[in-house]
């Protein structure tokens, strides 16, 4: 695994959390 994409997959996983909180808060 190379540390771009760890950090990459992070990242991508971070937005998706931030997504699901965008819309529990909208609901």
């Amino acid at each position: 695994v190379y540390p771009g994409k760890w950090n990459g997959g992070i990242e991508a996983e971070t937005m998706a959390a931030n997504e699901l909180r965008a819309h529990a808060s909208l609901q």
